[in-house]
């Protein structure tokens, strides 16, 4: 659960530096990932006071992909 808290933090971190330049996607995903990221954003807002936007959190999950990923 703690990986959980400091993968939450990196995200909230996030949120308060300036945002770098984004593309503009659109993506289809499941309503059962819809709801576990609004479930996400409600957690780190009680946690932290502060509500991240769903590009962060979206963007947080294509960083490990992709981490996952590199060869």
């Amino acid at each position: 659960m703690d990986v959980l808290f400091e993968q939450e933090d990196r995200v909230a971190d996030r949120v308060e530096r300036e945002k770098p330049e984004l593309a503009k996607v659109t993506l289809y995903v499941r309503p059962d990932q819809v709801t576990a990221v609004e479930d996400i954003q409600l957690r780190m807002r009680k946690r932290t006071g502060k509500k991240p936007d769903k590009s962060d959190l979206i963007q947080e999950a294509l960083d490990l992909l992709i981490e996952k990923h590199k060869t």
